[in-house]
C-alpha cells in the first residue's frame, strides 16, 4: 500500500537575480488581476510564498533530489513553474481558470521561461476522493476536463508535483499524490504560515 514519508528540505537561502525579477513583475500582475475583479472568480484566491516555495525547489536541486519533470497543481499565474524552469526542472503546470491559464502563459513567454501551461483540472479521469477525505466540491478540485492529456504526461511521469492545497483540501492532496504519483516521487506542498513541506511516495 502505498503512502507518503517526510523528507527534511531546508530551503536555500536566495534566489537567481533573474527569478526575483520574474517574481516582481509575477507579483504586479497579480495586483492588476486582483484589482479588476479576480476575487469574483476565484473568492478564495490566494497566493502562495513563492519566493519560499522557489528556495524549496533550489534545495531539492542542491540535495540531488529533484528528478527531472516538476508539475504545478493549480499553477495561477505559473510563478512556482516559473520558477522551476529557471532552477532546472522541465516544469509544467495545470490551472483551470481560463484567465489565470493566458495571463500565466503571457508572464512565462515574457520573460523567456521554458515551461507549459495546460488548462482544465490536475484531477485525473476515474478518481475518486475517500469519503472521509477533503471535499470534493471546493473551486479547487471543482469539475473540469483533466489536463494530462494536453501535456501529454500522467502523474506518474513527474518526480514532483508541488501544489497549495486550500484550508480543508490538504488531505485530499495527499491522497491523489498517493494514489497516482511515481513510487520515489516527492510532493512539495505550501501551508500558508506553516511553511513548505515535501513528502515522498513509497
Amino acid at each position: 500500500m502505498s503512502r507518503l514519508i517526510e523528507v527534511d528540505v531546508t530551503p536555500g537561502t536566495e534566489l537567481p537575480e533573474r527569478a526575483a525579477a520574474f517574481l516582481a513583475d509575477a507579483d504586479r500582475q497579480l495586483d492588476a488581476l486582483l484589482a479588476g475583479g479576480l476575487r469574483e472568480t476565484l473568492p478564495c484566491f490566494a497566493p502562495s510564498d513563492h519566493a519560499l516555495v522557489g528556495r524549496t525547489f533550489a534545495a531539492l536541486v542542491d540535495q540531488g533530489l529533484r528528478g527531472e519533470h516538476l508539475l504545478e497543481w493549480g499553477s495561477a499565474l505559473g510563478e512556482a513553474t516559473g520558477l522551476a524552469s529557471l532552477l532546472g526542472f522541465r516544469a509544467s503546470g495545470i490551472e483551470l481558470e481560463p484567465s489565470l491559464v493566458a495571463a500565466s502563459r503571457r508572464l512565462l513567454s515574457d520573460h523567456g521561461i521554458d515551461a507549459e501551461i495546460a488548462e482544465g483540472s490536475f484531477v485525473p479521469d476515474g478518481y475518486e476522493a475517500p469519503s472521509d477525505v477533503g471535499d470534493p466540491d471546493t473551486l479547487n478540485v471543482r469539475d473540469g476536463v483533466a489536463a494530462y492529456d494536453e501535456l501529454g504526461r500522467d502523474i506518474d511521469d513527474f518526480a514532483v508535483v508541488f501544489s497549495y492545497p486550500w484550508p480543508g483540501d490538504e488531505e485530499l492532496h495527499f491522497d491523489l499524490f498517493a494514489e497516482h504519483a511515481a513510487t520515489g516521487a516527492l510532493l512539495v506542498t505550501y501551508h500558508g504560515m506553516d511553511g513548505v513541506r515535501v513528502q515522498r511516495r513509497v
